[in-house]
């Protein structure tokens, strides 16, 4: 998809804002939903959640001014056909639900595309729980991320995380105590 053009499929109109052109953009900001008769006013703002996790969705994916675009369009990350359709919305809230206040949109598979099957609603917490990033431990056979190994021995995460680069590992990185002096 061209940088300046509307990110809607078909539609080779320049960007008004958002990634869509002026027409789409207004009929979303009324409809909530693009070329679909209104059935019912303000779509757009009984679902401002979804329909803020959509657009910035979109944005990453497709526009290369976006900070993030590096890290999802630019690696090739795409939004489903069926969410970029003049009814993307409407489909994407068909198929996501609406979402919380506490939550935010997750892709399962990190590197996969963003579609029903690979998509979910989750919190911040949990979302993190999903990052490249993670150190996975196994400790005493069993294996978590590094950030719950701290939380289940009352420790501060920063402070496990320096130990751990620091090369302590087993006892030593949860019980500093049984170091020898």
């Amino acid at each position: 998809m061209p940088k300046n053009v509307c990110s809607v499929i078909g539609c080779n109109n320049l960007i008004f804002g958002r990634g869509l052109c002026r027409t789409h953009y207004h009929t979303i900001a009324q409809d909530g939903e693009i070329g679909r008769k209104r059935t019912k006013r303000g779509t757009r703002q009984q679902h401002k959640l979804a329909y803020n996790s959509y657009i910035a969705m979109l944005s990453r994916c497709y526009q290369s001014y976006n900070p993030s675009y590096g890290r999802y369009g630019g690696k090739g990350i795409k939004v489903c056909k069926r969410w970029l359709s003049p009814c993307g919305f409407q489909h994407f809230l068909d198929d996501m639900g609406d979402r919380k206040n506490n939550e935010s949109l997750d892709r399962i598979d990190s590197d996969g595309d963003y579609c029903p099957e690979n998509c979910r609603w989750t919190t911040v917490k949990n979302q993190n729980r999903n990052r490249k990033t993670n150190i996975y431990y196994t400790y005493l056979g069993k294996t978590a991320v590094l950030t719950d190994w701290a939380h289940i021995f009352n420790l501060n995460p920063n402070t496990v995380f320096q130990r751990y680069h620091r090369g302590e590992r087993g006892d030593f990185l949860f019980r500093p105590s049984l170091r020898k002096k």
